[in-house]
């Protein structure tokens, strides 16, 4: 996986081999303390090859610490997928927030999955009281009083779409619209 004979391992430092990329949760105490250790993420130098290793003790005859028998997964393929699902992600947050319209994505379980900020100031809560894992009830409870409510007239289609206005107390209409995605 790094490219290089076991002569040329054997003997050296792990940082002299790897960069670190994100510890376990123990933050490399095992390794410290000489304990078996596992998912521990780190790239080669030159930042190509990303590796997902575990290892346990190995001791010589006498007790002492010799190193660690371990096995290094290429996890390359696995960082690459999270970046760009990341990247992917922020571009589609980006794209909400410029949707002039209050848009909030919900799962089929009704717990919000995203919103954008024009969604906090029709509910009427500051930016950080919104939240991801919310119940719709639970968000649904703060949102600016409605006098009145009216459906269109194509209430609800094959799609389980639903069109309706609502004017807030302040004189002003709202045009909701409601789909349900797929699951």
């Amino acid at each position: 996986v790094l490219g290089m004979k076991p002569d040329q391992i054997i003997g050296r430092k792990f940082r002299e081999l790897l960069k670190v990329e994100r510890w376990p949760s123990s933050r490399g105490s095992e390794l410290r303390r000489h304990k078996s250790f596992r998912n521990l993420m780190c790239c080669t130098p030159d930042g190509t090859r990303h590796l997902q290793i575990g290892g346990r003790p190995a001791y010589d005859e006498t007790g002492r610490f010799r190193g660690y028998h371990g096995a290094v997964s290429d996890a390359t393929a696995l960082i690459e997928a999270e970046e760009r699902a990341a990247t992917q992600y922020r571009r589609f947050r980006e794209a909400i927030e410029c949707v002039p319209a209050s848009l909030m994505l919900f799962d089929a379980d009704d717990r919000l999955v995203m919103s954008n900020s024009k969604f906090n100031e029709y509910v009427g809560l500051p930016e950080g009281e919104v939240a991801p894992g919310m119940a719709r009830a639970e968000l649904e409870r703060p949102i600016r009083p409605f006098v009145s409510e009216r459906r269109t007239a194509s209430e609800q289609s094959a799609n389980g779409a639903e069109t309706y206005e609502r004017q807030l107390a302040d004189g002003r209409w709202l045009q909701v619209n409601e789909r349900r995605t797929q699951a």
